[in-house]
C-alpha cells in the first residue's frame, strides 16, 4: 500500500495548489477520486466522496492546499499573509518565515488551468517600508509584466531516498494516504477541503457534517516533530487536544488504544497549558461549534516543517498507512 501511497504523492506534487487558488488540484482531486461506488459533491471550497452503499460510519478529512506566493497589487506575498489579508485577519508579518523560502525555485501559473506561465527563483525578501507587508524579490518575475492577481508555486523537488521522502509533503502526503485507502476497499465518507493553511478550512468540515447530519470527522495531516518527539522513533503523532480544544474522547481514544494493542510506534501530542500556539482543525471546529462537532486526528511525523525539503521517514510511510488501513477496516 505504501508503494501505491509514493506514487501517487509524486503525481500529485505535480500539481500545484496554493492557497485560495487550489483550483488545478481540485480538478485533479475530482477527477482521481471519482471511482464508480462513490457519489461526489463538488463545493467550490471542498469535495466530499461518499460510498453507494455499506458506507462506514466516519469521515476521513484532509486539507489539500499548500503553502506558496501571491502577486498581488505589483507586490509578491507569501501566500497566508494575502489569505489572512484577503479576510480581514490580523497578522504581524516575519522575516523567518520569508527566509524559509530563499534560493527557491518557484513558478506563475494559470488558477484556472494550471498551466505554467513563467519559472522564478526567490532572490530574497524584506519587509516593505511603505505598508508592513513581506515581500519577495524573486529573479524572471517582473513587477510591471505580473497579472493584478498570480499564484506562484514553489517547484516540485520530490525526492524518494532510501529510507526517507523529502519534498513539499504537507498535506498531499495525506490526501495519498487516503486515495490509498479507498483503493484498499476503505468505504468512508472522504473530504478534501481548501484553506485550511490559513485557518478556514474547519468551516467546511462543520458546513458538510451539520448538511449531512454528523457530528465526528478524523483529520489526517503532518506535523512537526522537530522539539516534541524523536523523528527516528515517532511513526505516528495522536492526540486528545491541541491547544484551542479537547478532542471527541472517545474517538481519540480508539485511535490511541488501538496504536497501543497493536504496539505502533506513537506519541500522543499534550496540549499547552500556558499558550495557544498550536492549532488543528479539529481543535478550530470543536471550538468554534462549541463541541457540537468534534473529532481526532492522524498525524505524519515530519521535520523542515513547511518549507519544500519537509520529510518523512520511510517506516513511518508504511506505518501510517498499516495503522489506518486496519483501524477503518475494522471501526
Amino acid at each position: 500500500m505504501h508503494n501505491l501511497l509514493i506514487k501517487k504523492l509524486y503525481h500529485f506534487l505535480e500539481t500545484p495548489s496554493v492557497t485560495l487558488f487550489e483550483k488545478p488540484f481540485y480538478n485533479l482531486l475530482l477527477n482521481e477520486f471519482s471511482f464508480e461506488n462513490y457519489d461526489t459533491v463538488s463545493h467550490k471550497d471542498y469535495l466530499a466522496f461518499i460510498p453507494k452503499k455499506n458506507a462506514g460510519n466516519m469521515v476521513i478529512s484532509a486539507h489539500m492546499d499548500r503553502l506558496g506566493l501571491v502577486s498581488a497589487s505589483r507586490e509578491i506575498l507569501y501566500s497566508n499573509y494575502y489569505g489572512y489579508k484577503f479576510y480581514g485577519v490580523d497578522y504581524k508579518p516575519s522575516l523567518l518565515v520569508g527566509n524559509r523560502f530563499i534560493n527557491q525555485n518557484v513558478f506563475a501559473y494559470d488558477n484556472a488551468t494550471g498551466k505554467t506561465l513563467k519559472h522564478g527563483k526567490v532572490k530574497g525578501c524584506s519587509i516593505s517600508p511603505e505598508n508592513g507587508e513581506l515581500v519577495f524579490d524573486v529573479n524572471g518575475f517582473q513587477n510591471d509584466d505580473m497579472p493584478a492577481l498570480q499564484p506562484i508555486g514553489y517547484s516540485n523537488k520530490f525526492i524518494e531516498e532510501k529510507d526517507e521522502l523529502k519534498g513539499q509533503l504537507d498535506n498531499a502526503l495525506s490526501i495519498a494516504l487516503i486515495y490509498a485507502l479507498l483503493k484498499n476497499n476503505i468505504r468512508h465518507t472522504i473530504l478534501l477541503t481548501t484553506q485550511e493553511e490559513i485557518g478556514k478550512s474547519w468551516k467546511f468540515i462543520h458546513d458538510f457534517l451539520e448538511e449531512r447530519q454528523l457530528k465526528s470527522v478524523v483529520t489526517i495531516d503532518t506535523i512537526n516533530i522537530e522539539g516534541i518527539a524523536d523523528f527516528n522513533t515517532t511513526d505516528i503523532v495522536l492526540r486528545r487536544s491541541d491547544d484551542l480544544a479537547d478532542f471527541d474522547v472517545g474517538l481519540a481514544n480508539k485511535l490511541i488504544n488501538f496504536a497501543d494493542k497493536n504496539k505502533f510506534r506513537y506519541y500522543v501530542k499534550a496540549k499547552n497549558p500556558k499558550l495557544i500556539v498550536d492549532v488543528t482543525e479539529v481543535g478550530r471546529l470543536a471550538n468554534e461549534s462549541n463541541y457540537k462537532f468534534n473529532g481526532a486526528t492522524i498525524q505524519f511525523p515530519i521535520i523542515n516543517y513547511h518549507k519544500t525539503n519537509e520529510t518523512v521517514k520511510t517506516n513511518c510511510v508504511k506505518a501510517v498507512c498499516s495503522f489506518a488501513l486496519d483501524f477503518f477496516q475494522q471501526i
